[in-house]
């Protein structure tokens, strides 16, 4: 006996992922959210004041925001592979003058979707460039075709970036800590250990800050 309503009509499934293909908009902020026991990782990069130049065939799209998720894939050494949807974005990044993705936050991008039908790939950690194991389909991975609106800006005073790290760490979750360190260019030296918990845990292991339920509090500053 069936207790629980299954689609069977092929006709009654959606597609998944943002119909838009390409399209200009502000660069307003990107999120990691990471999975259980640090698994399923993905980076949400938000555009606001989106105008659209291209939608997948037959789709309509009319709201002024695009959110993009992008698997953040490491291999075994810890290293992003140039193969991985994270990868090949920050390698776009570099193409066009911009090594790292945090000097477009708050800039005007033109963002273009590339689609690819791939075979399946046996990962091979080993290899160089290392592969990643993948089943065959078609995949969409995006890339940064233009910026906007650049000018000079000053150049930024050094800051150390534990000290930078306590600050932001007084009263936060992993998650909230996580989200503002990856925007501050105080700590882009030092993104790796964000992303994996560790800067973290050391200041922890250091007794420079206690965690309290979900919260962590540096030591010797009032709550």
């Amino acid at each position: 006996m069936v207790e629980a309503s299954f689609v069977t009509d092929g006709r009654q499934v959606e597609t998944s992922g943002t119909p838009v293909r390409k399209f200009e908009g502000l660069f307003d902020s990107f999120t990691p959210k990471v999975g259980e026991n640090n698994q399923g990782t993905r980076i949400e990069l938000n555009f606001t004041d989106c105008n659209i130049l291209k939608l997948a065939e037959g789709a309509t799209y009319d709201l002024p925001i695009v959110q993009l998720s992008l698997r953040y894939v490491t291999n075994q050494r810890g290293r992003i592979s140039d193969r991985s949807n994270w990868g090949r974005l920050l390698k776009s990044c570099e193409e066009i003058g911009h090594p790292d993705i945090i000097e477009l936050l708050k800039h005007r991008l033109t963002m273009e979707a590339v689609v690819e039908t791939i075979p399946a790939t046996i990962a091979n950690p080993e290899a160089n460039p290392p592969i990643l194991a993948r089943a065959a389909g078609t995949y969409i991975w995006w890339k940064v075709v233009g910026v906007a609106g650049e000018g000079k800006s000053q150049p930024a005073q050094a800051v150390d970036a534990v000290q930078e790290a306590l600050n932001l760490l007084h009263g936060k979750t992993t998650a909230e800590f996580s989200q503002q360190a990856l925007q501050n260019q105080a700590m882009r030296k030092v993104q790796a250990s964000i992303f994996d918990g560790s800067l973290v845990s050391g200041l922890v292991a250091q007794g420079l800050a206690v965690i309290d339920g979900e919260r962590y509090w540096v030591v010797g500053r009032s709550r």
